[in-house]
């Protein structure tokens, strides 16, 4: 008798946040479907507004949603972006008087079901796999939170920019023949306000790139085509900096 072996999740999989939808059985939907309520919104609505109380988690269903965070000086950082399958809400998910530190809003019509914490907490004790899916949001979370940081820290604009491309490509993307492929929609402007540059900076270095035949840009969807030339673009800064330094 032969045992069949699980496939490792690849490292882009694996840093997906997992989808609830797929990941509960038929009872476990029903049992979470029961203490949701659908809701949708139209493009340009908040599911939450910064600084407002954590009443309520959202699945979403359908469409697309930005999360982004405001400084005290009025600077605006898209965090990330979440579709079908996605938790949103968090980091307190299970709280209901704890207040939000980012904003989401919904960049396409966009469908969902909202659930309260203490009810998503209550339900999260009895369903394993409920629990496992917010461990793992946060965990989503945390990864996403630390590439901003490390991107924010990495050298010049081109070096943070590449730094970025490679992250989104390992979170978002998909690898198909013409290249790593990601469908998720990230303006200039928010992969400026990703990497803390200017978004003429950034579209003149994804010009550059665009040129040298290392990215691809389509309507609401970026191609990584040659990942090694944005790595050699990360390492020959390091290599710089160490005979700076030496």
């Amino acid at each position: 008798m032969t045992t069949k072996k699980t496939k490792a999740p690849t490292s882009a999989s694996a840093a997906r946040q997992r989808n609830l939808l797929t990941n509960l059985s038929k009872h476990d939907r029903d049992l979470l479907f029961s203490k949701c309520t659908k809701i949708s919104f139209k493009r340009g609505d908040f599911l939450f507004l910064q600084g407002t109380r954590h009443a309520a988690n959202f699945l979403i269903t359908s469409g697309l949603v930005r999360s982004f965070y405001i400084s005290p000086l009025g600077r605006e950082m898209t965090l990330t972006y979440q579709s079908t399958g996605d938790l949103v809400g968090g980091p307190d998910f299970l709280d209901e008087d704890a207040e939000h530190i980012w904003s989401a809003q919904a960049t396409d019509h966009t469908t969902a079901f909202m659930i309260g914490g203490r009810d998503f907490g209550d339900i999260a004790a009895q369903v394993p796999a409920i629990a496992r899916t917010v461990i793992h949001a946060l965990s989503h979370k945390l990864r996403w939170e630390s590439i901003l940081l490390q991107t924010l820290s990495t050298g010049s604009v081109d070096v943070r920019l590449a730094y970025l491309l490679l992250k989104l490509s390992e979170t978002f993307g998909e690898d198909r023949p013409e290249g790593t492929v990601i469908e998720r929609h990230f303006s200039h402007a928010d992969l400026a306000s990703m990497v803390g540059a200017t978004r003429q900076w950034v579209s003149t270095t994804l010009g550059s790139f665009r040129r040298k035949g290392v990215v691809r840009i389509g309507k609401r969807r970026l191609v990584i085509v040659d990942k090694a030339f944005l790595s050699n673009v990360i390492h020959k800064q390091a290599r710089s900096l160490g005979k700076v330094k030496a």
